[in-house]
């Protein structure tokens, strides 16, 4: 685990520093705003972070996005901060569809990438590298990335798979009454899948369906494990976070203490940091194998 995320390490970092020095040399872009977080991570991941000239508020990473002007929410861009800003490139998500016609008008030109899994998220990368004129770099990255995710952990037979619930929002500070949780087919769920773990929404349309208190017994999952990014900025303690649950005795997962939190930022944004959220999961499952008890939640990354 330790080697791999020393690899891992070394891919983004060795990135940003050998890829930012001839940077969209080729493409020519030079004022390109990013729509989304994953797409702000991919873009400094490939050493392009100087020609961004524009982020959303939810964009947190790297932490020199900070001193980037702000161009609204990801489901409410500001128009009049975009067209200030005078972009070359807007990226975004198809969520954003609703823009094309209007960027369209003015003469934007613009690039629409996925993100709802991880081959789209390796996609992405590719994506954005071509048309950016770092074609070759973000290859290497995302085979880099895919080589990676493939050796941090061994799934087993799907008969040792434990049923996991991943829970990605809910109310906080009362009991879980209306739980959204990560579907098949998701970026969560793969991960789980690689990580060892069942999901147990075996078939959920839409991808993030809302639970009720009677789905959640019905499900009767081995282990939950509830991500809340940037937990103590909304303030918001693991502690008081599993306490929501504590009443819940009709769930064998949190009689037996076998739930998890997980408040990385990184958690809820499927970019080229999702092998952290891998290696998370796979730490989750082994501890929870031996001890089927309580996990303190990483600090080490935001």
């Amino acid at each position: 685990m330790k080697k791999t995320v020393a690899v891992f390490t070394f891919v983004l970092i060795s990135a940003s520093i050998l890829f930012a020095s001839s940077a969209l040399k080729a493409a020519g872009y030079r004022r390109i705003i990013s729509l989304a977080p994953n797409i702000t991570e991919t873009l400094y991941a490939l050493g392009l972070g100087e020609e961004v000239a524009g982020v959303t508020r939810f964009c947190t990473w790297p932490p020199e996005v900070d001193e980037k002007p702000e161009v609204g929410g990801y489901f409410d861009p500001n128009l009049e901060a975009i067209l200030v800003l005078d972009p070359d490139l807007i990226i975004m998500l198809p969520a954003h569809e609703r823009l094309e016609s209007f960027l369209d008008e003015l003469g934007i030109e613009h690039l629409t990438v996925p993100n709802e899994t991880i081959s789209e998220i390796i996609e992405t990368i590719r994506a954005i590298g071509a048309k950016c004129g770092v074609e070759g770099r973000a290859a290497h990255m995302a085979d880099s990335l895919e080589a990676a995710g493939d050796s941090v952990c061994r799934a087993g037979e799907d008969s040792e798979r434990p049923g996991v619930l991943i829970v990605v929002d809910r109310q906080y500070g009362k009991v879980p009454e209306e739980v959204f949780a990560a579907g098949q087919g998701t970026w969560y769920d793969e991960l789980l899948t690689a990580a060892g773990g069942r999901n147990v929404l075996k078939e959920a349309v839409p991808a993030y369906p809302m639970l009720s208190p009677e789905s959640l017994v019905y499900l009767q999952p081995d282990l939950i494990i509830e991500i809340v990014p940037g937990a103590e900025d909304r303030g918001l303690r693991a502690e008081g976070i599993a306490a929501d649950w504590e009443s819940f005795d009709m769930l064998e997962a949190v009689v037996d203490g076998r739930l998890y939190i997980l408040t990385g930022r990184y958690a809820a944004v499927p970019g080229p940091r999702f092998v952290r959220l891998l290696e998370d999961f796979c730490r989750i499952l082994q501890v929870d194998a031996k001890k089927k008890g309580r996990l303190e939640p990483s600090r080490k990354h935001r």
